[in-house]
């Protein structure tokens, strides 16, 4: 017997999704009601905060969790929401990337503001750690130190100051993503952004390290 549409959907959105018990949450929505009972209207501007609030990408699984919303309300929602972006001809766009979504500034825009998003200069130190970080997106914060050493820190430091990078607590560690600042400015594909970083590298200031910093 052929499975019904949607739930053909739904195991294709499992192969976006990470653990097992996401998984079965999402089944458990696509089996459940088929609607939410909330408005769409409601659904497109709880997305549209979501994304414009996080600073990085979100997954579907994210947005199911915030919305309270069905798999297929919420990519409904989505859809909706690039088109009217889009229809308003602004710089800003909502776009899919790798298994995720986010809000950003159209990549053919960034050079009429790039004095804006440029005006702090980055560290060698820095952008050594956001290298590594864009290569590994999710990279525990120890991982980068046993690459990097001591200056990791202040590395991450620097760069969740100037909005480069988010870091999420998970237990006594943390895990470090780029955030919509970084593909914005540097690139939403690994390789133009590690280009970007490893130009910038080059003429970037060293720090000149206080010993006495723990």
């Amino acid at each position: 017997m052929e499975e019904p549409a949607e739930m053909k959907e739904a195991e294709s959105e499992m192969q976006e999704i990470g653990s097992d018990l996401e998984k079965e949450q999402v089944l458990e929505t696509m089996e459940g009601e088929k609607v939410s009972g909330k408005s769409m209207e409601e659904i497109e501007r709880l997305i549209e905060s979501a994304l414009f609030m996080s600073g990085r990408a979100l997954s579907i699984f994210d947005l199911l969790k915030l919305t309270g919303a069905t798999l297929k309300e919420v990519k409904t929602a989505i859809q909706n929401l690039q088109n009217e972006y889009s229809a308003r001809s602004t710089w800003i766009e909502i776009t899919k990337d790798g298994k995720s979504y986010l809000m950003r500034l159209q990549p053919s825009k960034v050079e009429r503001v790039e004095s804006i998003t440029q005006e702090t200069e980055l560290s060698k130190r820095a952008l050594r750690v956001l290298a590594v970080v864009a290569q590994n997106e999710g990279i525990y914060q120890s991982k980068v130190f046993r690459k990097l050493g001591s200056t990791t820190y202040d590395g991450v430091k620097e760069l969740v100051e100037k909005g480069y990078l988010i870091t999420e607590q998970k237990g006594h560690s943390k895990i470090l993503h780029v955030s919509n600042k970084f593909k914005t400015y540097f690139g939403a594909s690994v390789p133009e952004a590690l280009k970007k970083v490893k130009e910038q590298e080059a003429v970037a200031p060293e720090v000149v390290e206080n010993k006495e910093q723990q």
